[in-house]
């Protein structure tokens, strides 16, 4: 049912767990609600319920997953949603074809949050257009991932939306006693590439100094990264945390953040990290320039294990420039600020519906 006649609209998403896309919807959401929307919050997988509010819902169904579209359309219908924001990664062809149908008429679109953009779309254009052309907008977290799209799908819906800064204040105090550097995300070596992190720690001077890394997170290759810090000897300097969130305490009493991703879209880490006055040192994937400025608010460095180990190592002991990008940090990013990226979603929404 409706609520005031203001317009319903649901949020779309595989997951909860703490990925990049899971954190720009959850800020997304009261944002949307702020603006006067009724917001839905519908999941593919399972979660626990009791940590979420009431406009949190799943599809899944043990034993009746096969049922899941017909779940949906249920949804949509009683709902009178008005506009799904897609924030799915792709599925094959058959059920992507089956949740357009059960998408219908109503008014869509899809985010993109990644420069590895068939995770979202397909790689055959006549598919892209087919399946896609008929969204309201497609919506790219990054100008780099606005044109791949155009150049690699024929798309043209595309519309850039950065993702914003999110309130990232935090009183709350942490228990450690030593000076560390932080990953966090997911470990995934494919994208995250933590494994070339963790060589490049081991051959800068961090370890010896007494600077150790911190990796928050969790993911499929959790094993893998824990395996390859024992094997690699760097057990008493690595040490790895469970995802906190929010994450903003444990990233504010960081030295600096890293990441050394082989592609990424606009990070909500380096957002993050800038936004509480911390520095970050990263891979220079592409797009990451919208972000980091090399030398003003951080190091952007070439996936070279030698090269990188001297950028953790002119971060930690030369103050001159740590300090300078440290005082750079929150105006670098000034252009995020929640206004206006409020007032671009505003726009976009109020021309849809």
């Amino acid at each position: 049912m409706r609520v005031n006649n203001n317009k319903n609209i649901l949020l779309f998403t595989t997951t909860l767990m703490n990925g990049g896309a899971e954190v720009f919807l959850s800020n997304l959401k009261p944002v949307l609600e702020l603006l006067g929307f009724n917001v839905y919050v519908m999941v593919n997988n399972s979660f626990d319920q009791s940590t979420y509010s009431s406009e949190y819902y799943s599809l899944h169904e043990k034993n009746f997953n096969f049922l899941k579209p017909l779940r949906l359309k249920k949804f949509l219908k009683e709902h009178e949603i008005d506009l799904i924001i897609d924030n799915r990664a792709r599925l094959n062809l058959f059920k992507t074809t089956v949740y357009e149908c059960v998408f219908g008429s109503t008014k869509k679109i899809k985010i993109i949050h990644s420069y590895h953009i068939h995770s979202y779309l397909f790689k055959n254009k006549t598919i892209n257009k087919l399946l896609f052309t008929h969204y309201s907008k497609i919506v790219c977290v990054s100008k780099a991932i606005e044109n791949l799209v155009k150049k690699n799908t024929g798309l043209l819906n595309t519309i850039h939306i950065p993702n914003f800064t999110p309130i990232t204040e935090s009183d709350e105090t942490i228990n450690i006693n030593f000076p560390y550097i932080l990953f966090y995300g997911r470990f995934d070596n494919v994208s995250k590439d933590l494994l070339f992190l963790l060589d490049s720690y081991k051959n800068s001077s961090l370890p010896s100094s007494g600077i150790r890394l911190i990796l928050m997170g969790d993911g499929k290759d959790k094993l893998t990264i824990k395996e390859y810090i024992k094997k690699s000897n760097i057990a008493d300097s690595v040490a790895i945390y469970p995802f906190k969130s929010p994450p903003f305490s444990i990233v504010s009493h960081a030295l600096f953040t890293v990441l050394t991703s082989n592609y990424e879209g606009f990070p909500m880490a380096i957002i993050e990290s800038l936004s509480l006055s911390v520095p970050v040192v990263s891979s220079n994937f592409t797009g990451v320039d919208e972000l980091l400025q090399h030398k003003v608010n951080g190091l952007i460095v070439d996936k070279d294990v030698k090269e990188y180990s001297k950028a953790l190592n002119d971060m930690a002991f030369d103050k001159e420039l740590y300090y300078s990008c440290k005082n750079n940090c929150k105006t670098s990013i000034s252009h995020l600020s929640l206004n206006t990226i409020t007032k671009r979603w505003s726009e976009l929404i109020h021309a849809i519906i």
